[in-house]
């Protein structure tokens, strides 16, 4: 019995490995992924076992039963159980079906995540086991740890819109939100699962729902480079071009920040979102872009755009001192050729070449700004020079190159 515990717990842990994490967000309220489980490999009967009632036939899983497997089998350390592995992996519906019948409890949670077996099976393609639990009296409104439902987990995982369709024609809340506020359809825009969003959207889903940071569907998508198709989906269904969340961003500023894809920009313009949107610190798209967008060629549309490259938040930041924090040093090249003042200092006297010696670890953003006019031995208002900085901060390449003739 000791070695069955241990290959279930295996199991779940392959079971839970990798899962989505919001680019910007904590990973912490991601569902687990869809199941594809490894072989226990040879482990004698209790082996034979797991793989029964993942794999297995109902007559196998009905023999199995008949000489003594308990059909509510809990493992200590996970909670895996039977119908878990069935509905999670087992290609017949009839397995799932045969261990209800047999008592299996619906209801169970693992106990890492606490996911069900409708959870479960929601994250894979298989909506007739969807259905087959739904049967069976599985909970549809159930939670998982973070909050999390089926649907929940459908709509980030399942390609098949299926479970979807059948969840929510069954009655799940499609407003039920984790503990961050997401709903089944920001999740679906987060994944870019666009069989999902398109199948809540018909079923009602709300577009203008917010998590707890007041962002919208149509705004992670619009941050999200893979979710391109439910971006144009959402504009389409009547999403808010406008809607900010609590700082005031706009979907086309969520677009600038993390979205390295020009052509989100193009469609949410072209869509009629304000290109000139600004957040409530003041910084507008190129701002935005030049602080932490990865790829030059959304500073350039947005320079072609007519951006300006000197505008300045209330803090003094402009976009190049913006970029001083950015990793990529094209970034701050591309604003450099394109005029940026390498001298402009924010409200602490600070200038891009400090900044970028103080905060970033990419060095060559240092010596592109360097190589762009700035001076090594300009003071900021505490009377610290860039040099001064790489020499207290220990970064002895940057000492030599600032220092060199």
């Amino acid at each position: 019995m000791a070695r069955l515990f241990f290959i279930i717990a295996l199991l779940l842990a392959v079971f839970l490995t990798g899962g989505p994490a919001w680019a910007e967000e904590p990973a912490s309220s991601e569902p687990a992924p869809a199941a594809e489980t490894k072989s226990p490999g040879d482990e004698g009967g209790a082996s034979d076992l797991v793989a029964i009632f993942k794999s297995g036939t109902p007559a196998q899983v009905t023999q199995a039963l008949a000489m003594g497997a308990d059909v509510n089998l809990v493992d200590g350390p996970d909670g895996l159980t039977p119908l878990m592995l069935a509905a999670g992996s087992n290609p017949d519906p009839e397995v799932t079906k045969l261990l209800l019948q047999r008592g299996a409890r619906p209801g169970d949670r693992e106990n890492n995540y606490g996911l069900t077996p409708l959870m479960f099976a929601a994250s894979g393609n298989k909506p007739i086991v969807v259905q087959t639990l739904i049967d069976g009296g599985a909970d549809i409104n159930q939670r998982d740890r973070q909050g999390g439902t089926a649907l929940y987990h459908a709509a980030t995982n399942n390609p098949n819109p299926g479970a979807v369709w059948l969840l929510t024609r069954a009655g799940a809340d499609r407003e039920l939100a984790d503990q961050d506020g997401r709903t089944p359809l920001m999740q679906a825009a987060f994944a870019g699962n666009l069989p999902a969003l398109d199948t809540l959207i018909r079923a009602g889903a709300r577009l203008d729902s917010r998590d707890r940071r007041g962002r919208t569907a149509l705004s992670v998508a619009a941050g999200r480079p893979e979710s391109l198709e439910a971006l144009i989906a959402l504009i389409g269904a009547g999403a808010g071009l406008e809607d900010r969340d609590q700082d005031g961003t706009t979907p086309f500023l969520h677009a600038a920040a993390t979205n390295t894809r020009v052509t989100a920009l193009e469609t949410l313009k072209k869509a009629g979102a304000d290109p000139a949107a600004v957040d409530k610190t003041g910084a507008d798209a190129l701002l935005t872009a030049a602080l932490s967008n990865s790829n030059p060629d959304i500073i350039r549309h947005l320079l072609s755009g007519g951006a300006d490259i000197q505008a300045r938040r209330a803090n003094g930041l402009t976009p190049l001192l913006a970029a001083a924090g950015n990793p990529k040093a094209e970034v701050a090249r591309l604003l450099i050729l394109n005029g940026a003042d390498v001298k402009a200092r924010d409200a602490h006297g600070r200038n891009a070449l400090i900044l970028a010696t103080r905060l970033n670890p990419n060095e060559e953003v240092a010596k592109t700004i360097l190589n762009g006019g700035a001076d090594p031995m300009e003071k900021d208002d505490q009377g610290l020079s860039a040099l001064d900085y790489a020499t207290r901060g220990e970064r002895p390449e940057l000492v030599r190159f600032f220092s060199r003739p």
